[in-house]
């Protein structure tokens, strides 16, 4: 492992951490998920209603699984969100119909809610019983580094898997495995620092009251209002565009004359992994300069509204590459949007807490996870319907035009201005 400026020393837990998330990322089927989907006949309209049903299911139970996490413990709240995902791959796998599917994405999002926020806390437990809390930026980056890697190993291990079976059903099956795998890694992590605490369930309640209130509140002033829809715009449209780039990478493949020996299938195979590593490499490496980049941004709010420039842009200039049939000038610029959205992560924490105070950064964070997770939700079906009746090239270019115009709303006002 590379230090880049990482100034721990490394112990065992440390590497538990990183492979925790290069096993969590193990996710075979994501660099085929849209073209899977589609080889079930299914809408663009449709893929999009799974992956807001996936949204939503993650949204509603995002409070209630950190309450159980606190009540049951974080290893066994984490333990529990494998074997969800695990449900959620086999459900995938044996899926017969539409709906079936739909109930699959619920168990995955079941699982994403009770995973999300619960690692995190395992790790910052471990910086505070260590007392290296100040280091929390650099830890996150460097174990969110090996997340990247590990998408670029599956990109990779699923393309030769698609290559010599050409079945898109069996990646799901082999992405159990390292969940499994994972489940004894988490069962492995130390007591003490995990935590139990009884809950009453008038607190429960409380959350979602001092949720809405909070959102209500901060979504009432413009400037709040601003930053997080500048924070969550990019984030929420990305979680589904960013698959989009599948179908074009698979009419790529159908005219790549360098791979001219290979049947369709195993030459799409060989596209799509092969770029998704180049893409999850580039996505590490932004993350393990996380810290790097967020002492070096002087005006952090500048950059969020450039970056916010440069993604839709790059998200435009990706529709029109397609609407010229130029799908590898397209996939290219798909990448610029992928790598901007991990950069601006950083950014936007810097712009938070620059802007507000430590008891509100806080409640700020929240009120933008949770606009982001409701975007995430809508933006799908939408840009699904209008590819339905166009194409995916224009849907892209409608979309990130009119979502470029916001930036007249959504533009933050550096503080030295």
């Amino acid at each position: 492992m590379a230090d880049n400026g990482f100034t721990y020393k490394k112990d065992i837990q440390f590497i538990k951490f990183c492979t925790y998330g290069f096993l969590k990322n193990l996710r075979f089927f994501e660099p085929f998920f849209i073209l899977w989907l589609l080889s079930k006949n299914l809408s663009f309209f449709e893929i999009g209603i799974v992956y807001s049903v996936r949204e939503i299911a993650r949204n509603l139970l995002e409070i209630p699984s950190g309450f159980v996490a606190d009540m049951i413990g974080r290893k066994k709240a984490l333990t529990g969100s494998y074997l969800f995902y695990i449900i959620s791959f086999l459900g995938y796998y044996f899926s017969s119909d539409y709906w079936f599917i739909l109930v699959a994405s619920v168990f995955y999002g079941i699982g994403d809610a009770f995973r999300s926020g619960t690692h995190k806390a395992l790790i910052y437990s471990y910086l505070k019983q260590k007392n290296i809390s100040h280091l929390k930026v650099e830890f996150y980056g460097q174990t969110r580094s090996w997340s990247m890697r590990g998408s670029g190993v599956a990109a990779l291990l699923a393309a030769a898997f698609l290559f010599f079976s050409n079945s898109y059903n069996q990646v799901f099956l082999l992405s159990t495995i390292p969940y499994v795998l994972g489940i004894l890694l988490i069962l492995s992590y130390p007591r003490s620092i995990d935590t139990v605490q009884q809950v009453p369930a008038e607190k429960l309640l409380k959350s979602f009251t001092d949720l809405v209130k909070n959102m209500s509140y901060h979504l009432k002033s413009p400037q709040v209002l601003r930053i997080i829809l500048n924070s969550a715009m990019i984030g929420g449209f990305y979680l589904i565009v960013r698959d989009y780039l599948q179908p074009i990478l698979k009419n790529l493949s159908v005219e790549a004359n360098v791979l001219s020996a290979f049947d369709i299938q195993q030459k799409e195979a060989v596209l799509v992994g092969i770029f998704y590593f180049i893409i999850y490499q580039l996505n590490a490496l932004a993350s393990q300069k996380a810290n790097w980049l967020n002492k070096r941004i002087q005006l952090p709010a500048k950059a969020m509204n450039l970056t916010y420039i440069a993604g839709f842009s790059a998200g435009m200039a990706a529709g029109i590459s397609y609407l010229f049939d130029l799908e590898l000038l397209a996939a290219m610029f798909f990448l610029v949007l992928m790598v901007v959205h991990n950069i601006r992560k950083p950014i936007a924490v810097a712009v938070i807490t620059d802007k507000f105070t430590d008891q509100l950064t806080s409640s700020v964070l929240s009120t933008e996870s949770q606009l982001h997770s409701l975007l995430a939700a809508i933006f799908p079906p939408l840009l699904g319907l209008i590819a339905d009746h166009t194409n995916i090239g224009l849907a892209m270019l409608i979309t990130n035009a009119f979502l470029l115009l916001l930036l007249t709303i959504v533009y933050i006002k550096p503080t030295t201005e």
